[in-house]
């Protein structure tokens, strides 16, 4: 559901992914669906319960959600 995204292991079961629109995230299975998202510096969360056709993070920083 994540589209394209490139996927790097990061050690003790945590991986980073890249997406061409948020760019690095990191994650690890006991935190997902939250990500850390590197070039903000900050966290975001993944609406796994979005039907809509667009991918959808709340990010925490802004306090809005953003579609990709």
């Amino acid at each position: 559901g994540l589209g394209w995204t490139y996927v790097s292991e990061a050690g003790e079961d945590a991986r980073w992914l890249w997406r061409p629109k948020t760019g690095w995230l990191w994650t690890k299975p006991d935190i997902f669906p939250h990500l850390y998202k590197h070039s903000g510096r900050n966290w975001i969360y993944l609406d796994l319960k979005n039907d809509r056709t667009s991918i959808r993070f709340y990010d925490y920083s802004q306090k809005s959600w953003i579609a990709e």
